[in-house]
């Protein structure tokens, strides 16, 4: 049956978008103040393309809390739904496909602004070495888990089929979220791994390293939500709340690491 309706979940959920946003729109300020609306730089369309699949993401589950998805119920209790719920099922589920692409979207345009950004520093030749693979891991990795998201269910509109219920490759599939999770821990870390050095190397003042710390702690802390998430879809009675919450934990907290390194800008 669709899950019990939760009080405190629309509220965090907001809450975390509300978060993310204004470190975008702070980033914005700054820069525009900084250098002019005409300066703006790609990684400031990353960022933007960032907010938008944030609010798509967003706006999908604030849907499916209402009308639920294929994900939430049962094979023998989709049969007890009336017409017009089976509509809605359908409705959410669309919904909640939409909401992976713009996840997927989201979770490497924020990796493109971290790597543009590194692209902007002195590295040492090893390190530049492995911002290459990085990037190229990264291209990779959005047109895998784009195909697999597109390829894995065929016909497509199994995706939101209510009567039957497809099976599981068609709806919550935790082959998917392996496969998106371990990519996007992989690319996380090696990102993360690239500026450490610079901590012990680089003759900057003992705030500025803990803020830097913070930074690349908040990193783990997306690395953790991450795992915990995909943990999550292997277990029995998964709904789409669950994923949500944390997909929306991650991405919050993401959007907050991002984006403050612009807000002390330079070019």
């Amino acid at each position: 049956m669709a899950p019990v309706k939760d009080k405190h979940f629309l509220p965090e959920i907001w809450a975390l978008f509300s978060l993310g946003s204004l470190w975008v729109v702070i980033r914005f300020a700054v820069r525009i103040r900084t250098f002019g609306l005409y300066s703006l730089q790609i990684d400031d369309g990353f960022a933007f393309i960032a907010l938008f699949c944030w609010a798509v993401i967003i706006a999908g589950i604030n849907c499916t809390y209402y009308t639920a998805t294929n994900i939430d119920y049962k094979p023998d209790e989709v049969w007890a739904l009336t017409p017009d719920q089976v509509k809605g099922v359908e409705w959410g589920s669309k919904f909640y496909i939409i909401t992976l692409y713009a996840y997927i979207a989201m979770v490497f345009s924020l990796k493109a602004i971290v790597i543009i950004l590194y692209q902007r520093l002195a590295f040492g030749s090893w390190q530049k070495k492995l911002l290459k693979f990085t990037i190229v891991l990264c291209i990779c990795g959005f047109i895998a888990t784009t195909l697999m998201l597109s390829l894995m269910c065929l016909p497509y509109s199994r995706r939101f089929q209510v009567q039957p219920l497809p099976d599981n490759k068609c709806t919550a599939s935790s082959t998917f979220f392996i496969v998106l999770s371990c990519l996007n821990a992989t690319t996380d870390l090696l990102l993360l791994a690239i500026p450490v050095p610079l901590l012990w190397t680089l003759k900057i003042p003992l705030h500025k390293r803990i803020v830097v710390f913070v930074l690349l702690s908040s990193g783990i802390f997306v690395m953790a939500a991450c795992i915990t998430r995909v943990s999550l879809t292997v277990v029995p009675n998964i709904t789409v709340r669950i994923i949500a919450r944390w997909g929306a934990r991650e991405l919050s907290t993401a959007m907050v690491a991002v984006n403050s390194a612009s807000l002390r800008p330079s070019k």
